[in-house]
């Protein structure tokens, strides 16, 4: 269920980047009408482990002389717990392999 979760937060935030050309400020962001249009998404997912609509959050990477908008780039479990493949879910993105340890592209 979480990575399910993190893969529907990962496509609506590059969604967001496609369309609007910047990340967004907060995730709350993506829930709202952008130009009269449908958001991105009805409501923010529920972290199965939290059980609360509270992920964390990381901003985009910057590189020197590079104008970055946006403060929503990847979005994180705020769960302690780790999880069968030995991984906190705090590191868990949607392609985490969740019995091999290690993420896949």
């Amino acid at each position: 269920m979480l990575r399910e979760d993190l893969y529907i937060l990962y496509s609506a935030i590059d969604q967001f980047n496609a369309d609007q050309g910047k990340y967004p400020d907060s995730l709350q962001e993506l829930t709202e009408k952008p130009n009269a249009q449908y958001p991105y998404l009805k409501k923010i997912p529920v972290d199965p482990f939290t059980k609360m609509a509270d992920w964390e959050t990381t901003p985009p990477p910057t590189a020197e002389g590079q104008d970055v908008k946006g403060n929503v780039y990847e979005v994180h479990s705020k769960s302690p717990a780790i999880g069968s493949n030995g991984k906190p879910y705090s590191e868990w993105t949607p392609w985490t392999q969740p019995n091999a340890g290690t993420a896949t592209p």
